[in-house]
């Protein structure tokens, strides 16, 4: 069995790049044995998997990129989703303008959905949650509040689509295209490093008026 956990973890390694296999692959999944050990599965749930695989992107991205390429894709992704988060939480999410912001369904199933989340039309409120952390990381210049804030949108992503996918919760939105744009954002802002904070405000106010 725990060959079978061992081969599992490895092949999920392989999202990694070479390089970052020869330094970190040994701890990893000396530490995941542990974690699977502990658990009658012998495989990881699907949501770790998920993260892995997704980080071993992020890191062949960022090995592959030149570090000036990578700087500019991070400032414009990050201040492409922050935008977009504050254009989605104030006309999509929250909307008390709308008496009934999705005519096309069954008012019955609106009823549901808003009395479920409240004010909000759904629970993809949580971006503007996570990308607020992000945003405010950035303009305080503390990048390990910004990368938190990131990886808080990446799971709220993964978890939204399994959620979704495999019928455990339904609910109206956020649709697909605006957890792929998210979880895209987030992803491809977290290749490079932080930029000033200055940078970050200007660059976030264009997107933003873009968007508008």
């Amino acid at each position: 069995m725990s060959d079978i956990r061992e081969h599992h973890i490895r092949t999920l390694l392989r999202w990694y790049p070479r390089r970052w296999r020869l330094i970190n692959e040994e701890v990893v999944v000396s530490d995941l044995l542990d974690t699977l050990d502990a658990s009658p599965h012998p495989r990881l749930p699907f949501t770790e998997r998920l993260a892995l695989m997704s980080n071993g992107l992020i890191h062949r991205l960022a090995s592959a990129l030149p570090a000036d390429l990578r700087a500019r894709v991070a400032l414009n992704t990050f201040a492409l989703g922050l935008s977009f988060a504050m254009i989605y939480s104030a006309l999509h999410v929250w909307a008390p303008w709308a008496p009934v912001p999705y005519g096309y369904l069954p008012n019955a199933v609106l009823v549901g959905v808003f009395n479920e989340y409240g004010i909000f039309a759904n629970p993809g409120v949580g971006y503007v949650f996570t990308w607020g952390i992000a945003g405010l990381g950035a303009l305080l210049a503390k990048p390990i509040v910004t990368r938190i804030g990131l990886w808080l949108t990446i799971a709220l992503s993964i978890v939204s689509a399994v959620l979704v996918s495999t019928h455990w919760i339904t609910w109206v939105g956020p649709a697909t295209e605006t957890t792929v744009l998210m979880l895209a954002s987030a992803a491809c802002a977290l290749v490079g490093p932080l930029a000033p904070p200055r940078r970050v405000l200007i660059r976030t106010v264009v997107m933003f008026a873009a968007w508008v």
